[in-house]
């Protein structure tokens, strides 16, 4: 919870990016707890966008979370085929220079923020390649 913590403990808006199993992160995090950090990244003014599997847990977790935010806190998402997206575990481009890495590992759910501006930019740039891909 700690990393998420981080993800809104920005003080100006920026564009939040990343590759996330939500499915799986419901497992591990209290609804409660997600309700409050989507509204933190809505006041934040957190514009975000994203990869997500194409599951019905995934498309369902945008739609029950994000259903009263603002049209313009609304992530942009991208679904990926389950079979291209298999992994259990999150990579979330934050701020101006920080990755999180999370594992929703059944043996203990583990992250890490890096706080580098070239794995940043790295991290963005593959990102953006990606979308655009898409």
């Amino acid at each position: 919870m700690q990393v998420y913590e981080d993800h809104v403990a920005e003080t100006k808006p920026y564009e939040m990016l990343g590759y996330s199993n939500t499915g799986e992160l419901l497992q591990f995090l209290p609804q409660k707890f997600l309700r409050d950090y989507v509204k933190k990244k809505e006041r934040l003014g957190v514009r975000s966008r994203g990869f997500l599997p194409d599951t019905q847990k995934d498309q369902n977790y945008i739609k029950q979370l994000y259903r009263t935010v603002k049209k313009q806190s609304q992530p942009q998402v991208k679904y990926i085929p389950v079979e291209q997206f298999p992994y259990k575990s999150e990579i979330t481009i934050y701020a101006n220079n920080k990755v999180s890495i999370i594992n929703f590992s059944e043996k203990g759910m583990m992250g890490v923020i890096i706080e580098n501006e070239t794995i940043y930019g790295m991290m963005r740039m593959i990102f953006e390649l990606a979308w655009n891909d898409r």
